[in-house]
């Protein structure tokens, strides 16, 4: 057998182990073609078929692909790019995904993969490329990523909304704290008053129960503070004034009950004269009461 005829017969030798091949892959649920590196198709199985729309003959080569399955200019001329550069085996295309548009018009991210065949360890000029359409996973994870972001701005929304109620809280308690402090500072100032003036004092509530009264008075009256604290207050102007000042003693304790102030006047009480008036009670700025009615003698 001549060099010529050697030759021959090695060439359809190759021819059938690449038919073999390629009868492998025709036959596989898995789009595939085989390449040439001229950029013809030289084969096309029924996968691939199913996946763009198009049948073999209506994309004999790379050029009639690309046009088709990448109509936008500026996205084709990067695939042609990628594609020239595998052929030349400069690069490889391995799990690389892609934006397909079938013959329909409906686009699908299908992730290819080149691989060369071999003959004896040399690749002999042709590729077959494989394509998995993964268009459900990719919008799967688009969706899970927008959930994520969602999460994250709603964790984000959430977060702020709870530091400004901290901080209004915060404002809030500086401002009782405030408060507390200037009620404490006017109630110590207060009782400072009320234990050391010279002037006799009682506190009576709104029902016009003795709650209080200070040294000034006990000293006036004689009285024990047990003998005055309790007792209403009526009661007690019998003991403090004379008969004929009960009248006006009853009415000016009647204007304090009702929260009304009174011009002081003078009384006859063991034979002295002494001043007496009463006062409406005192509030804070949110209007509660810290100090009762008082009367002073």
């Amino acid at each position: 057998m001549n060099d010529k005829e050697k030759t021959k017969e090695q060439l359809i030798s190759e021819q059938a182990k690449i038919e073999a091949i390629w009868i492998t892959y025709s036959e596989s649920p898995i789009p595939s073609l085989m390449l040439i590196r001229d950029g013809r198709i030289e084969e096309y199985n029924q996968a691939m078929f199913e996946l763009t729309g198009y049948a073999h003959e209506e994309v004999p080569d790379i050029p009639a692909w690309m046009s088709k399955v990448y109509p936008d200019v500026e996205y084709r001329n990067k695939v042609i790019e990628i594609s020239r550069q595998s052929r030349n085996r400069r690069i490889d295309i391995k799990r690389d995904v892609f934006n397909l548009k079938r013959k329909n018009g409906e686009e699908r991210f299908v992730e290819f993969s080149v691989f060369d065949i071999t003959l004896q360890g040399k690749p002999i000029g042709k590729q077959i490329v494989q394509g998995q359409d993964i268009t459900e996973r990719i919008q799967m994870e688009q969706e899970l990523r927008k959930h994520q972001d969602n999460l994250e701005k709603l964790v984000e929304m959430r977060t702020a909304n709870l530091e400004k109620a901290n901080r209004k809280l915060q404002d809030k308690m500086t401002e009782r704290k405030k408060s507390e402090r200037a009620l404490r500072e006017s109630e110590e100032k207060y009782s400072e008053i009320f234990e050391g003036v010279e002037e006799g004092i009682l506190y009576y509530s709104k029902k016009g129960d003795v709650i209080d009264v200070n040294p000034a008075l006990l000293k006036i009256t004689g009285l024990l503070k047990s003998d005055i604290v309790g007792k209403h207050i009526s009661s007690l102007a019998e003991i403090f004034v004379s008969i004929k000042d009960i009248p006006r003693i009853l009415s000016t304790i009647k204007a304090a009950l009702l929260g009304e102030s009174t011009n002081a006047y003078e009384v006859e009480y063991s034979n002295r004269i002494f001043e007496i008036g009463s006062h409406k009670p005192q509030k804070d700025a949110s209007g509660n009461i810290f100090r009762p009615p008082k009367s002073t003698l």
